[in-house]
């Protein structure tokens, strides 16, 4: 299991609603978009976007829907660079083990 702390950012990263809403973003995007999800993959988007539907403060991640996002954020070609964004991918990257 691991853990990662949810925060808010400032504009123009995120607006309110911060640090989640990048992660469902990202988790919502196959790795491969021309692809898509296969059933697997689906599985675990849906997993991690109830999960952060649920956060407040921390998501809290089994390691296999960890390694998923966790996987698309390393991956992800974000629009624009702000050192928020590599905050976040560093924060999901060294997510410590908890529970």
């Amino acid at each position: 299991m691991r853990v990662i702390p949810l925060k808010t950012f400032a504009p123009p990263v995120g607006g309110a609603e911060g640090s989640a809403a990048i992660l469902a973003l990202v988790v919502n995007t196959p790795l491969v978009v021309a692809r898509g999800f296969d059933p697997q993959d689906m599985k675990l988007t849906l997993q991690v976007l109830d999960k952060l539907d649920a956060a407040t403060d921390e998501l809290v991640l089994e390691d296999e829907e960890w390694r998923s996002l966790n996987q698309k954020l390393q991956q992800y070609p974000f629009g624009i660079a702000h050192k928020e964004l590599l905050l976040l991918t560093d924060a999901v990257k060294n997510a410590q083990a908890g529970g």
